[in-house]
């Protein structure tokens, strides 16, 4: 399953910069982190230090910071940082809905 954002789910400036913050928080530790470039195609799982548990505790703070919910699902369909923008983008666009038919 691929996760996919619609065009009108399209995440900030500012959403982007909040996300790359929170990865180079939790590979900190990590020497060479300052060396290491960041684009759309930069596989998360590649990064230094960045098991699955790592990843496991990392989208849980992604979950916590943008009030969402990835779920356990998305531990499998994350893979690069676009990845992680789509869904993000996709469950603020859920929660969004879930906020709307409730009013």
């Amino acid at each position: 399953m691929e996760i996919k954002a619609t065009n009108t789910s399209i995440l900030t400036e500012s959403d982007r910069q909040k996300l790359l913050s929170m990865i180079r928080e939790s590979v900190e530790d990590i020497e060479d982190i300052k060396n290491l470039d960041f684009d759309e195609e930069t596989s998360l799982r590649g990064l230094p230090g960045f098991d699955s548990l790592k990843m496991l505790k990392f989208l849980s703070k992604v979950e916590m910071e943008f009030f969402i919910t990835l779920g356990l699902e998305s531990l499998l369909h994350i893979h690069t940082l676009a990845d992680l923008y789509a869904a993000v983008a996709k469950a603020q666009e859920e929660a969004l809905a879930r906020q709307s038919s409730r009013a």
